[in-house]
């Protein structure tokens, strides 16, 4: 399995050149399997130049699988520039946790409204997209991926997802996740429990925490008490705040790294990064 990340930030873009190194645009992974197939995690503003890059590489996929967390707007803002949505004789199948799924479209409909786009609708659009709705803790194979969602702690309905590739590699993608609730948490620990690579929400630090508590992210700290109980090998922080710049994630990554001492290795996730696992 092959993670590319297209965006790892949180709330919103940050273009600044401060934010260069870890990156400024939100929430996008691309997932490719052993088989060579390609699954997108979310549609920030990251799916932007992953499909410029599809398009320019002449890649012919006729079938683009999106996996969306939820609908707040750092994790959809891409796709009405996600270029394959104006290819003729292309699908897009957007899959998501079980929510009102006529909701979920309504969503990614006003996103073309005339106030927003010159598309006007989604019915303008070249390719045919369906949505897809899956319940918690089942398994779905979405081609080489066998997927299982989990409910996380946020202020609406949210998923984070183990991603399973047919070579039996394991990946936890956990955003948008306030540990919080014991009941849910501990949901998530069981679930992820194991995986070769885990990306965290980890957007604030505790004294942010102090005054955003409620709003559904995990601190730096917790998210790596979580990983630590998760087992895994490889954490990444990820979803970072656009209030942090990259001397002030350095400067938090540098203060964990000073007085941690277990196995488990922790990576300040960024704009840019490969990961193949197994590990």
């Amino acid at each position: 399995m092959e993670i590319n990340v297209w965006g790892a930030r949180g709330s919103y873009i940050c273009p600044q050149r401060s934010y260069s190194y870890y990156g400024g645009n939100t929430t996008c992974l691309e997932m490719i399997s052993s088989g060579g197939n390609t699954l997108i995690l979310d549609a920030g503003s990251g799916i932007i130049p992953l499909g410029r890059e599809i398009i320019k590489s002449n890649k012919i996929i006729k079938d683009f699988h999106i996996l969306l967390t939820h609908t707040h707007i750092d994790h959809l803002q891409g796709f009405p520039f996600f270029m394959p949505i104006y290819l003729q004789e292309t699908k897009i199948h957007i899959h998501c946790g079980r929510w009102d799924v006529s909701a979920v479209s309504q969503t990614f409909e006003r996103l073309f409204a005339t106030q927003y786009s010159p598309i006007k609708t989604m019915k303008n659009l070249q390719a045919e997209i369906q949505f897809h709705e899956m319940d918690e803790f089942e398994i779905y194979n979405i081609m080489d991926f066998q997927v299982i969602p989990v409910r996380t702690q946020h202020t609406t309905d949210t998923y984070a997802y183990k991603i399973t590739d047919e070579d039996g590699s394991t990946f936890g993608f956990i955003t948008d996740h306030e540990i919080d609730n014991p009941d849910i948490n501990n949901q998530i620990i069981k679930e992820f429990y194991g995986c070769n690579l885990v990306f965290h929400d980890g957007q604030l630090d505790k004294s942010e925490y102090s005054w955003q508590k409620g709003w559904g992210h995990s601190t730096v700290e917790k998210a790596i008490e979580n990983g630590l109980r998760m087992n895994t090998p490889h954490l990444g922080i990820f979803h970072h705040s656009p209030d942090h710049q990259d001397a002030v994630i350095d400067s938090i990554r540098n203060d964990i790294l000073a007085s941690y001492n277990k196995d488990m290795k922790i990576s300040f996730i960024r704009e840019g990064d490969k990961f193949i696992l197994p590990i």
